[in-house]
Formats: structure tokens, sequence, C-alpha cells
């Protein structure tokens, strides 16, 4: 499934971005002097003739105006904005020294999790809307496994158990707490395997991230059909 967008308390994505606009014209400004370097250094190390020179000069000049005439730094700083933004967005944010900054307050969360999970109430109820026997499983623990899937602006909860699977379909992060949160909204399938009684329902997830441990735990709640709540916690695979 594809990875949704996830929000954040605050507005630094936006200085990021206009951060990462800046780098991108300086960067065009400093690719194109280092072309015009070449240009300059390449003739005199080979030995080329003045002939020779100026047609390198010639072929050369479109590169060598990249970050200095309108028409030409406007698209290249487009590029080049695109392709830093890229790799931030992949990869850059995950940096421990930019992890440090205020700019960047959503945590890193991807990678592999132990999942455990205690029903404490539930009412399901039947096709005529009548409530149910309160099932066997409540108050008793589930154990799954969990794995996300995260960018700077992109994530995706998965969640792996006995009779179900689960993803995530909208998240957000609160970061003006201690300690931070990470809410989210589910969308959760019986496999196959899974008693009669079991049935696709939606739910929430609001989820305290301890630091130091590296774990989140928290509450979930179902939707008027399923009826259920519980506590959660994940614990980060070494």
């Amino acid at each position: 499934m594809k990875r949704h967008t996830y929000s954040t308390d605050n507005d630094y994505r936006v200085k990021v971005i206009a951060g990462l606009g800046i780098l991108a014209y300086i960067s065009g400004t400093w690719l194109a002097n280092f072309l015009i370097f070449l240009t300059t250094v390449i003739p005199v190390v080979a030995g080329l003739t003045q002939l020779s020179t100026q047609i390198i000069s010639f072929l050369w000049s479109p590169f060598t105006q990249l970050g200095l005439r309108p028409e030409a730094w406007v698209p290249t700083t487009g590029v080049l904005f695109g392709i830093i933004l890229t790799i931030f967005n992949k990869w850059g944010w995950r940096n421990s020294l930019v992890q440090k900054t205020p700019l960047v307050t959503t945590p890193d969360l991807a990678g592999e999790w132990i999942v455990r999970v205690r029903q404490t109430d539930a009412t399901l109820a039947t096709d005529g809307g009548e409530q149910s026997s309160t099932p066997d499983h409540v108050h008793t623990k589930v154990v799954g496994t969990a794995k996300i899937k995260q960018t700077w602006r992109r994530m995706l909860i998965s969640m792996d158990f006995e009779d179900s699977i689960s993803i995530s379909l909208g998240a957000s992060f609160v970061t003006d707490t201690h300690p931070m949160r990470l809410n989210y909204y589910y969308r959760n399938e019986p496999k196959p395997s899974a008693p009669d009684v079991a049935q696709v329902h939606y739910g929430s997830t609001n989820l305290r991230y301890n630091t130091e441990e590296n774990i989140l735990e928290g509450e979930y709640f179902t939707d008027r059909f399923r009826q259920t709540s519980g506590e959660i916690l994940l614990e980060k695979k070494v």
C-alpha cells in the first residue's frame, strides 16, 4: 500500500523547504562557476591550441551560464531543488546531526517493532443492531509485529497479528508535548483463518514515544461497530 502523508503541529517544514530552495540557488551558482573554471583549466592542462580552446568554450557555454543568466538559472534551480529535496526527504532528515536541530522535530520510527495489545473492553453489535455477548478474547493479550515505513513527508504503519492485519490511513505527530505523541487512523482486516465474528473495522491509536527506551505506548479505540478499546505497546527490534 502507498505511504500516506502525515502532519505535524508546527510549520518547520515550510522553513526547511525555503532553506532547501536557497541552497538550490546557491548550488546552481557554484556549479556554473565550477564549469567556467574547468573551461579555463582543461585547455591549459591538456595543452590544447587556441582554436581547440575556443571550440570547447563554445560547446561548454550553455552549461557555464546555468547559474548566471535568468533563462538558465530558473530551470536549473528547479531541477537542483527537486534533487536536494528528494535526498533530504529520503535520507537527509534521518541524519543524527539534522535530528538535533529544531527544524526537524519528527523522530525516525522506521523499522520493525514487536506489538503487544491488551484489549480492555468490547461490545460487538449484531447485524440486527442488538448487542452480542462479550467475546472470549476480551482482557487477553495479543502479540504481533509492526513495520513502519517513513520518510520526512510520508509514512505507513502496518501490523500483522495471528487473525488480522491493520494498515494506517493517516497520521499526525504532536511534538510540543513531553513525551512526543503519534496519533494515527487505521483499517483492520481479518485473515481468512479468523473467527466468524471478526469483521473489517476502523480505529484510532494514540501513542506516546519514549525516546530513552525507544518504545511507543498508548491506547487504541475502534469504531461504533467494533466498539473495543485497549492498551498497545510497540518495542523496536534491535
